[in-house]
This record gives structure tokens, C-alpha cells and sequence, in this order.
């Protein structure tokens, strides 16, 4: 995705740059006057896509940038507890909180919270903060993109609310918990980083494969699960899992408790609208 924006859409000083050689894993062209250039150096095109089989290069310098991120998400994953606090009960109710974060326009990022009480109809409170965003969206590390826009929000959060109540005893992530290949999703990264309980809620499964019951294994272990809101007729799945300090059992019951009337738990719902209208 991101390299489809940069190709269509070169930063300034690029003008070097042989973005028109950059082609869907099809061979397909998509950059207008894509095929005739390629044509033009010698690459075999026949009705607007590339023979790979002779044309494919794959020899990039690199440093391997995402290993090295994957080995902090490893690191990361080793602390994560999946304890339900305190001790092993449920956490009691108390006001519950949700983030996500929208891109309002390439480069920027606009994190969102909101806080409700149990029962509210309303948020008791919300804030939105917008911040950069360099990193792109690469699928497995969504933890990059969001949680410097996070960090920000977090920032504003603690300067704006004056006088604190009490603390929510949870926080909505929209994204991944340990349902995540390396175990360590968005909301386990805010998790402990923060120190705070977290539930991570995605609106695609990422990894993992859904039992009868609704669980969600990987490599053996039940991760997360797959729920529908019952109040929805036909409505589609999400995709919950432990991002930090709660049980798989929690998170699911924690996320449920708060359907109302959409796909997605209440706080999340209005956390996800507040995101992308500021």
C-alpha cells in the first residue's frame, strides 16, 4: 500500500527515482505510461503486465531493518502477562477506556480516546491529538506506526484532564493483543509499555485459526476470539485478544460487555469516529 502511494505520488526530489519499474506480484502495470516506458528499456510486456520470469529483480541492499524490529517485538512478547489483576478475578467494573488512530492525510496520524463509564450512554470524556506518522503500514508491525501517534495522546492526556478520576481499568486497542505472529500486536506493545490492562480488538484476523467454539488457536494455544455482536443480525466478526495484564477470558468478556449497537464494542466504536473527524 505504501509503496503504491509513493510510486503514484513520488516525494519531492525523487525525479531519479525508477518508480515506474515498481509492478503488482501479478506483473500488472498500474502507473500511468508504466508499460510504454518499461518497453522502451527492454522489459518484456505483453497487454499491460510484465513477464517476471525474466525481468524480476530481487537484490536490494538492506540491513534487514525488520528483523531488527521483530526481534523487539520478541523481547516484548516476554512481557506480557496475561494475568487478570487483581489476582485472578475479574477486574472490577469501572470506567473503560478506547483508543485508535486514523491518517487524516499522508504523514499524519490522529490518535483518539474516549472514556465511559459503565452503563453511560455517553462518554464522560474524550480527546483527540494528531501527530506525525513516518512509519508506513506494514502488515505485523502496526506497533511502529501507532504508538508514537499513542505516545502523543498519552502526552496531551496527562496535561489536559487536570484533576484525574478514576483510572479505567481497561483500555481498547483497535488491533492485535498476542493474536499477532510474534505475539506482541499494537495493544500489547501499548500494554507494557504503559503499564497499563489492555484488550486488543481487530476487525481482521491476522493469524490464528478459529475453532467451533469461537477461539482462536496458534501453534496450539488459545490466543483470542472470534465474536459477533448477537444485536447485529449478519454482522461481522471481530477479533479479540489479551494485549496486556488480562486473561483471554477477560478481554473477551471485557470487549462483549460493551456491544451495543454496532460491530464494535461502544468506547472503540466512538474512539474509531472521533479518529477520523477530530
Amino acid at each position: 500500500m505504501w509503496v503504491g502511494g509513493v510510486c503514484r505520488r513520488p516525494p519531492i526530489g525523487w525525479d531519479d527515482v525508477p518508480t515506474w519499474r515498481a509492478v503488482r506480484a501479478t506483473g500488472e502495470c498500474v502507473l500511468p505510461g508504466q508499460a510504454e516506458r518499461l518497453r522502451t528499456e527492454g522489459v518484456p510486456v505483453q497487454d499491460g503486465r510484465v513477464d517476471l520470469s525474466g525481468a524480476r529483480f530481487d537484490g536490494f541492499p538492506s540491513n534487514g531493518p525488520l528483523l531488527a524490529l521483530k526481534a523487539e517485538q520478541d523481547a516484548l512478547a516476554e512481557r506480557v502477562s496475561l494475568r487478570d489483576e487483581p489476582g485472578d478475578e475479574p477486574a472490577p467494573p469501572g470506567p473503560i477506556a478506547a483508543v485508535d488512530v486514523a491518517y487524516p492525510s499522508p504523514g499524519v496520524a490522529r490518535a483518539a480516546y474516549v472514556e465511559m463509564e459503565p452503563n453511560s450512554l455517553e462518554p464522560t470524556y474524550e480527546l483527540a491529538v494528531e501527530s506525525p506518522a513516518p512509519f508506513p503500514y506494514v502488515s505485523g508491525f502496526l506497533t511502529y506506526r501507532e504508538l508514537p501517534a499513542y505516545a502523543a495522546l498519552i502526552e496531551r492526556l496527562c496535561g489536559c484532564r487536570g484533576e484525574p478520576g478514576r483510572a479505567p481499568s481497561v483500555v481498547l486497542v483497535d488491533g492485535n493483543g498476542i493474536l499477532h505472529p510474534r505475539r506482541g500486536g499494537v495493544a500489547s506493545g501499548l500494554g507494557v509499555l504503559a503499564d497499563v490492562p489492555t484488550v486488543g480488538v481487530a476487525k481482521k484476523r491476522l493469524c490464528g485459526t478459529v475453532r467451533e467454539d469461537g477461539r482462536i488457536e496458534l501453534d496450539g494455544e488459545v490466543v483470542g476470539a472470534c465474536v459477533a455482536n448477537p444485536a447485529i443480525d449478519g454482522g461481522k466478526p471481530i477479533f479479540i485478544s489479551p494485549g496486556h495484564r488480562v486473561s483471554v477470558a477477560t478481554a473477551e468478556r471485557l470487549a462483549t460487555d460493551w456491544f451495543r449497537d454496532h460491530r464494535l464494542p461502544e468506547p472503540l466504536w466512538r474512539a474509531d469516529r472521533l479518529s477520523k473527524t477530530g
